[in-house]
């Protein structure tokens, strides 16, 4: 996920699962936070947020088989 591979395939590969997975952060994740464990929409944006911050981080190379 993200567009550390140095293979133009897999790096436009990532930068798609990098888009597909912000966008779930905030469906899913508002509907996880508020509705099941309670949180105030503002803490749980401030949570989204930060995680979409984390997942720019070339520091990170996540990867799940395809």
């Amino acid at each position: 996920m993200g567009t550390w591979p140095a293979e133009k395939k897999q790096k436009d590969l990532g930068a798609f699962m990098l888009l597909t997975t912000e966008n779930a952060f905030e469906s899913f994740g508002m509907a996880l936070f508020t509705r099941t464990l309670g949180m105030e929409a503002r803490e749980a944006m401030e949570l989204i947020a930060g995680a979409k911050k984390e997942c720019h981080s070339k520091k990170i190379h996540s990867y799940a088989p395809q």
